[in-house]
């Protein structure tokens, strides 16, 4: 049984974090999270290391993971790939108003492309997928900026698409009994292992801060 009740597509940076992390399974936390975990080709593409991406085809291969691609004609049809492609536009112009947002606020721009989170994020609304998970934090505020909303057979009016962190994704693990505290905290060390010392720990506050939220109730 799923605890995320939900269908998501699953960025690069996650995957990649998942597979070379080796104490704990990572993926089967993902598969038990969510109920349907769904891959762009665009982030496939992304995923440099061939044998992080053979994982990834294998669990494609075995029906666990659905691989998104908008150019097989069975998925997107010739009169929806227009639309697909507007919704792309679209949000990749989103990602340039962020930027443009970030120069007059004096704040850092990563200067990456962001193929795999725009693809994903298009996607996510032709398919009606409610949730990305992903460690960029540029989607969260696109999604807010831009309003990216989805509709669902459960919600009577669209929402936004929600993003989950690797902090998101700690926490409800822990929340959901995937996992132990001490369990997502080594991950979670594990993914912020080249940050600094004091920028570790205040990540690693924020964790601790929502999970022993959850304890103490």
């Amino acid at each position: 049984m799923t605890r995320r009740n939900a269908h998501v597509f699953i960025d690069a940076n996650i995957i990649n974090f998942a597979v070379t992390y080796q104490k704990s399974d990572i993926l089967g936390w993902l598969d038990e999270l969510y109920d349907t975990l769904y891959v762009h080709s665009e982030v496939l593409a992304e995923i440099l290391i061939e044998s992080n991406k053979k994982i990834v085809l294998e669990y494609i291969d075995k029906g666990k993971w659905i691989f998104f691609d908008p150019n097989d004609p069975e998925q997107i049809t010739d009169d929806e790939f227009p639309i697909y492609e507007r919704i792309v536009n679209y949000i990749e112009q989103g990602f340039k108003r962020l930027d443009e947002k970030k120069k007059l606020q004096g704040r850092r721009i990563k200067g990456t492309s962001d193929t795999g989170e725009i693809h994903s994020l298009a996607a996510a609304i032709f398919l009606s997928v409610g949730y990305i998970c992903s460690n960029d934090y540029d989607i969260r505020e696109v999604i807010q900026d831009e309003q990216l909303l989805v509709g669902s057979d459960e919600a009577l009016t669209p929402e936004l698409i929600v993003q989950d962190t690797i902090e998101d994704l700690c926490f409800l693990c822990v929340k959901e009994n995937i996992s132990t505290k001490r369990e997502v905290r080594q991950f979670f060390k594990f993914v912020y292992n080249q940050d600094p010392d004091h920028k570790r720990h205040i990540k690693l506050t924020a964790l601790d801060r929502r999970i022993n939220f959850l304890i103490d109730e």
